[in-house]
């Protein structure tokens, strides 16, 4: 396990691993040129949704999406090579503008704009649920547009020919917004029709588990809202006691699949494949934040998410700290990233075990509901088995972590809701942009700014991209900056 310096890569790397690629699979048979369908009066709206998805998850796994949240959220640690003329300034809070830029149109002009057109082909052909589908899509990328930027296009987004410069909506109503697109797409769902099918990728066109989805995404919206908004204490309590559909479980996860084919690989493993040499080389390691919750648990997690150092133990670094070595061999623990980036992993983008803990929370706390610590350890053991069943961690080894957790029916609040966010923490490690959410809520764990970073505090956000606030004179003035809290925050 040689140590080799770190050179800054080619910046094309960047911008192109997100682009959507080809396959031969059903499901990304796509139309190549989505846009050619706005003259045509009878198009699948599948081939645009499905467009949509393709290009959704290939960003959300791609370089400029996720590998900048990855290490500015403090997740995975870069290894301090931005002080060895290194490539991740992101981990000091410097977002390219390809990482903003391209994550704007991806989210407006690639997914949103086809989505919108799959709606209209949709309504011509009478296919209310493939509305529904889309809807539901559509409130995802505008959500991760908002836990992004913050004040976003939102009511007047995505109607170019009546608004070619949209008015930035505040956060609140953003996600106000995005609470009655979906339940809109709930009031309008047939569970007992398909809708899109062939081009679903995630359900097959299976309703009820896009209802499901659509009242999970509710609550998740609910509770980034509840804590600055009090009033939404009374919508988790009627989401929550309405079990006629239920939310998400293990058979319907949000799960965007990626194969071991050469067209349809995971972006992340396309980029450690290029530029990591397992056994010798790597560019992830095991950050601290994460760590120092798994280690003193024996997590059984740990061999699965890092490699050993070269004494044998799992050792970790705080974000820009350098690698350690012992006569040139890794001490830090490398990212298992054969395991956990591997061609066919696949984008996780709402699992059963974050669901859980969003219950056990809501129990914890009592909101909206009475305080029932009982019931809040129920749904905490479900998301920790969930949370290792994902890895295929073996029955025995599940059994022997959760009998080291204590169970938090005998915790005060406050200790309970550590134990939640400290499982929520290690789930999230891979999935970047959910764990930022998380920690921006709860203010859990308690992150610190990188020693080399030119700011006080920690990332909040990321700025506009140049490209809109070129063109957009309804761009939010003064612009806010990057440690600028966010509405929803504490």
């Amino acid at each position: 396990m040689k140590i080799f310096k770190f050179t800054k890569l080619p910046l094309l790397l960047w911008v192109t691993i997100a682009v959507p690629f080809a396959s031969c699979s059903d499901w990304l048979d796509i139309n190549s040129n989505p846009y050619v369908a706005n003259d045509q009066t009878n198009i699948d709206p599948g081939y645009l949704f499905n467009y949509a998805a393709t290009t959704h998850s290939s960003n959300r796994q791609g370089g400029d999406f996720y590998i900048p949240l990855l290490i500015s959220g403090q997740t995975v640690a870069d290894g301090g090579f931005v002080d060895l003329g290194g490539y991740w300034s992101e981990s000091l809070y410097d977002i390219s503008i390809y990482s903003t830029g391209n994550t704007w149109v991806t989210a407006y002009a690639n997914v949103g704009t086809n989505l919108i057109k799959a709606k209209e082909f949709a309504l011509k052909n009478e296919n209310i649920n493939a509305i529904v589908q889309a809807e539901i899509l559509q409130a995802q990328a505008l959500f991760e547009m908002t836990m992004i930027f913050g004040d976003v296009p939102f009511s007047e987004a995505l109607n170019i020919e009546e608004y070619k410069t949209p008015k930035f909506d505040t956060q609140k109503d953003v996600l106000d917004g995005l609470l009655v697109l979906l339940d809109d797409a709930l009031a309008k769902v047939d569970l007992d029709s398909p809708g899109i099918q062939q081009y679903d990728i995630f359900y097959g066109g299976d309703m009820t588990k896009w209802a499901k989805l659509a009242r999970s995404l509710k609550l998740k919206i609910l509770m980034i809202m509840v804590d600055k908004d009090q009033s939404k204490e009374a919508a988790i309590k009627l989401l929550v006691e309405d079990d006629a559909i239920g939310f998400i479980n293990e058979e319907s996860e949000w799960i965007f699949p990626f194969f071991e084919e050469a067209s349809t690989q995971n972006p992340n493993f396309r980029i450690n494949d290029r530029y990591a040499a397992p056994g010798e080389y790597y560019m992830f390691f095991a950050h601290n934040s994460v760590l120092d919750l798994m280690k003193p648990l024996n997590d059984p997690r740990l061999p699965v998410y890092f490699e050993k150092g070269v004494d044998g133990n799992y050792n970790g670094l705080l974000t820009s700290e350098d690698v350690e070595d012992v006569e040139g061999v890794y001490l830090t623990s490398p990212i298992n990233f054969q395991r956990v980036w591997a061609a066919n992993a696949p984008d996780v983008m709402y699992s059963f075990s974050e669901l859980s803990f969003h219950l056990a929370e809501v129990y914890a706390r009592g909101l909206g509901v009475t305080q029932d610590l009982s019931k809040a350890q129920e749904h905490y053991l479900a998301g920790v088995e969930s949370a290792l069943g994902f890895w295929q961690i073996e029955s025995a080894e599940v059994d022997a972590f959760i009998a080291q957790l204590g169970d938090i029916s005998t915790m005060n609040q406050e200790d309970a809701l550590e134990a939640i966010y400290s499982q929520v923490w290690v789930d999230l490690m891979l999935r970047p942009f959910e764990a930022w959410v998380h920690s921006r809520r709860t203010s859990f764990p308690e992150l610190t700014v990188p020693e080399l970073a030119p700011y006080e505090s920690l990332i909040y956000r990321w700025v506009y991209p140049d490209r809109e606030r070129n063109v957009n004179p309804n761009v939010p003035s003064p612009l806010p900056e990057i440690t600028d809290k966010m509405w929803f925050q504490k």
